[in-house]
């Protein structure tokens, strides 16, 4: 009986033997271990990521002395202050679940890391013998924010009109690390009109690194104001892990139509050369939008002469309305026409300022022309008449004079010079005053 005991101890020492030679020479057959967590979930390049590794004792032997060593690579990396190999010494059998041992480290991520999965290998040993590398843990890295760039955004034309269709180009650059899939863009405002589609393109790829262009063919209101208009843009995509992401942008577009002015000679005083009086000059507008700060100039020509304020400022001209700039002119142009030189200056919704020129013409007739067209009064036929009459007495009498003071023998010689200059020099009253002084008493 003795001798059975004896032989049950040493037997019962030598499986305690063999168990923990087992244990010392294949301790991965009883160490396990595994990523519990990472803090945070998906972290972004250039931050901070804590690992949390679950080490578990699963058989029922004690694991002595054991050490469990973190070996990151790029683009996982250790501060000085943080140590890579963490010594846990004795773990009992059966340490595992929620009784096991939670190891963390900190580590930083490279600025350059690449979005996914990367790999961080790790490695332990028991009482000092050889280590043993499980097999790698994963980390996830996820670039910041997934960035989709609007990398630009034009149409063609540059500045569409209202009521006038266009192209809007909508440029994207993925400058991400990873593709991003199933893009859709959307359009929502009251002053753009789609062209046969709806608000909302879809993109079905963008690789890292590319460019993509979309394309919207739309048409703007006839009666959109000429302004600056932000319109918005929500684009909804996907990275390759299948995260969803929504970036809301807006955009600048100006709608504009360059002013219409039509400039006409309104009225005018003036018919005939040699006239003075006033001349109306009127200026509509034609466009959609009102025009500021309008300014008219009338230049001086050859043919006409400006009396007065050659600059008259109108201010405000609304659409559908016009305005009337009056001048004092003496014309002495002849012709059927004179051209009116005027400049325009003025400035549209937007500020800009434009400036032309443009030439009217003013009709001119005649005197018989103009009287005929009711434009001066006729003349009186009896009046012509008398008229007339008067002229030829005043021509016979002054002749008269003269031919009767160069028949007088009688009078001194210089004084019939002096009435000579006398009658030559102011003509009808030189001869009423030489027939009264003279002549009549000559006569007496």
């Amino acid at each position: 009986m003795k001798k059975l005991t004896l032989l049950t101890i040493v037997f019962l020492l030598s499986l305690t033997c063999i168990t923990s030679a087992l244990a010392v020479t294949d301790s991965g057959a009883y160490v396990r271990t595994t990523l519990l967590s990472q803090v945070p979930d998906r972290v972004e390049p250039g931050n901070y990521v804590e690992v949390r590794v679950k080490i578990e004792n699963v058989a029922g032997a004690v694991v002595e002395d054991l050490e469990v060593e973190l070996l990151p690579e790029y683009p996982f990396s250790l501060d000085s202050n943080e140590v890579a190999l963490k010594k846990f010494g004795t773990v009992g059998g059966g340490n595992f679940g929620s009784d096991a041992i939670i190891a963390k480290w900190q580590l930083r991520v490279d600025s350059n890391a690449v979005e996914g999965d990367n790999e961080l290998e790790l490695r332990y040993r028991v009482a000092g013998n050889q280590w043993v590398s499980p097999s790698p843990l994963e980390v996830s890295v996820k670039t910041v924010d997934a960035i989709l760039n609007v990398k630009s955004i034009t149409t063609i034309p540059e500045h569409p009109s209202q009521g006038e269709e266009f192209q809007l180009n909508i440029e994207l650059e993925n400058q991400a690390d990873s593709f991003f899939k199933n893009l859709k863009l959307t359009l929502d405002s009251d002053v753009i009109i789609p062209i046969d589609s709806t608000n909302e393109k879809r993109l079905k790829l963008i690789e890292s690194g590319q460019t993509q262009t979309v394309s919207f063919n739309l048409i703007t209101k006839g009666d959109a104001d000429s302004v600056l208009y932000t319109l918005p843009l929500e684009i909804v995509y996907y990275d390759n892990e299948g995260s969803a992401f929504t970036k809301n942008a807006s955009f600048g577009m100006v709608i504009t139509q360059e002013p219409r002015l039509i400039t006409n000679v309104d009225s005018s005083e003036i018919v005939t050369s040699g006239q003075r009086g006033e001349v109306s000059l009127s200026i509509s507008n034609l466009g959609v939008d009102e025009v500021k700060f309008v300014t008219v100039t009338l230049q001086d020509t050859d043919e006409y002469e400006v009396l007065g304020n050659r600059e008259i400022y109108l201010g405000n001209i609304d659409s559908d309305d016009f305005e009337s700039a009056t001048y004092q002119v003496y014309m002495n142009g002849r012709g059927q026409s004179v051209p009116l030189l005027a400049t325009l200056t003025y400035q549209d919704g937007l500020n800009r300022e434009y400036s032309h020129d443009v030439q009217l013409a003013l009709p001119l007739y005649s005197r018989s022309e103009a009287a005929s067209l009711g434009l001066i009064p006729k003349g009186n036929p009896v009046s012509a008449y008398l008229g007339f009459s008067l002229l030829v007495f005043v021509a016979v009498f002054w002749f008269a004079m003269f031919k009767d003071l160069r028949s007088r023998k009688r009078m001194n010689r210089n004084a019939k010079t002096i009435w000579t200059v006398l009658l030559i020099l102011t003509t009808v009253l030189g001869a009423i005053v030489y027939y009264f002084m003279v002549k009549r008493r000559a006569d007496d």
